[in-house]
């Protein structure tokens, strides 16, 4: 599943690179949250780790693995943006994933 996660994000950057309604920055802002997804995906395993975990550990599970796909979401979103001429609101939704990762790392590393 990675291996096509990182096939699809190599494809949209030669298409966005082809078509230059949306500047390459724009695109590859949008990507960069998704550098995490490795050690998101490793680590969503694990929550299997107790044998009675209920319906709590796969809802979190297909959370954890639905992220990347929100985050090609919130690229096309940011795209769609930028090409109605509203350049400066295509930058917030990659932001979000931003902040979504430092919250996240700051998370990991303080406990």
């Amino acid at each position: 599943m990675l291996l096509m996660l990182v096939v699809l994000v190599l494809l949209l950057v030669l298409i966005s690179g082809r078509n230059q309604e949306v500047p390459v920055v724009l695109t590859l802002f949008c990507l960069i949250p998704l550098a995490i997804t490795p050690g998101l995906l490793f680590m969503s395993i694990f929550f299997f780790d107790d044998p009675n975990a209920g319906w709590g550990a796969y809802a979190a599970f297909f959370a954890v693995n639905s992220y990347p796909f929100l985050i090609l979401a919130a690229m096309f979103w940011s795209f769609r943006l930028y090409r109605q001429g509203r350049h400066g609101w295509a930058w917030v939704p990659p932001a979000v994933f931003h902040g979504v990762n430092l919250c996240f790392l700051v998370w990991l590393f303080v406990n």
